[in-house]
């Protein structure tokens, strides 16, 4: 059961570190699309480009959230486990 637990927890992590270069490519596309589009101002652009940078980032946090925390459960585990 330890090794099941583990697995799912690390698929979890795997499935997020899969998602992180797929969502910041998606961001740099969109960002490139605004520019050449001419959809917003010069000030509008450079929000745009703070809230695109922001949701790359939280792609980021979130990986890393599941790493640690797949990381403290397996620790818990194991010292469960003696």
């Amino acid at each position: 059961m330890w090794i099941a637990g583990n697995a799912m927890l690390l698929g979890a992590v795997g499935c997020s570190l899969l998602a992180v270069p797929v969502e910041l490519n998606a961001i740099r596309r969109e960002f490139r699309l605004l520019e050449k589009a001419r959809y917003l101002s010069n000030e509008e652009m450079s929000n745009a480009r703070a809230v695109l940078r922001a949701a790359g980032w939280s792609y980021v946090a979130v990986t890393g959230t599941a790493l640690v925390g797949a990381v403290r459960d397996m620790i818990r585990r194991g010292n469960d486990r003696t």
